[in-house]
């Protein structure tokens, strides 16, 4: 009995067609069917393989052309035989399929590339490159801290400092300076007493000496707040202004706008400066 196999080629696993032509007399006594494992005449011998599995039976018939169609799905590989089977009083036998595999052996067999390599989850390089230099940045800020020491440390801790209270005073100033100008306040002994207090304050942080409790001879005799000072930081800066301030505040007169200004101007020029000396700007 003639047959052949839609594709040509089957391989393991693939769903493929036994197709067998049929001649005249033998299509005659058939009708046209599609018979599935569970459908009623379906052939026994058939609904009980378990390879090739069986999916269906089909006559179809084209004109004068008859064909039966058998769907079926191979597990392995080889030659492997059809039982006969009757459909319709026709007998069908020696039918079989030849099953190939993709690991099969000669020239047209596939050859199974080697074994890829682990792929690494996305952003992997990223972090290891990541955690390598900052590994090495604080590598370096750990030799740069041993080098640079302790020792400057403390002198930049305290330069800070020094920067923070050299602007609290001139904020401390700029207050005054716009109270006095704009709000029409006329208690300018007490501006002025809070002028000094602050001042005072400001020194005894940054001299480490209670300054509050200093009359102005005494401030004339400190010591310059920095090496190689400008005049404008030194006690004798510190003395004059100082006096300037009791003598309005113990003179009986009235304290007048210009003479505020003034002060506040010297105490503005005083913080300029030691900004600019802090800064390295002088």
């Amino acid at each position: 009995m003639n047959f052949y196999l839609v594709p040509q080629t089957v391989f393991v696993g693939d769903r493929a067609v036994l197709s067998i032509p049929l001649d005249d007399d033998t299509a005659a006594g058939i009708p046209g069917l599609v018979l599935e494992p569970s459908s009623p005449g379906f052939p026994a011998e058939l609904a009980a393989l378990a390879d090739p599995v069986i999916h269906r039976l089909v006559l179809e018939r084209r004109g004068e052309n008859a064909r039966l169609f058998l769907e079926f799905s191979a597990w392995s590989p080889g030659r492997l035989e059809i039982p006969p089977f009757d459909i319709g009083g026709v007998n069908f036998s020696g039918l079989y399929i030849d099953v190939s595999s993709i690991l099969g052996t000669g020239e047209t067999a596939s050859v199974l590339s080697a074994p890829a390599l682990p792929l690494a989850i996305p952003g992997t390089s990223l972090l290891i490159y990541g955690t390598v230099t900052a590994g090495i940045f604080i590598l370096l800020a750990v030799i740069w801290a041993g080098i640079w020491g302790p020792k400057n440390f403390r002198n930049w801790i305290q330069k800070r400092k020094r920067l923070r209270l050299i602007r609290s005073l001139l904020g401390m100033e700029r207050r005054i300076r716009r109270r006095l100008l704009k709000s029409g306040e006329k208690n300018y002994g007490a501006m002025l007493n809070y002028l000094s207090i602050e001042f005072r304050k400001f020194l005894s942080l940054i001299t480490g000496e209670d300054c509050r409790a200093m009359t102005a001879g005494e401030l004339g005799k400190i010591a310059p707040l920095v090496t190689d000072a400008d005049p404008v930081l030194t006690g004798e800066f510190l003395g004059a202004f100082f006096r300037c301030c009791d003598d309005l505040r113990f003179s009986g007169v009235e304290i007048t706008v210009p003479e505020l200004l003034l002060l506040l101007e010297e105490v503005r020029r005083f913080a300029e400066t030691f900004d600019r000396v802090e800064r390295g700007k002088i």
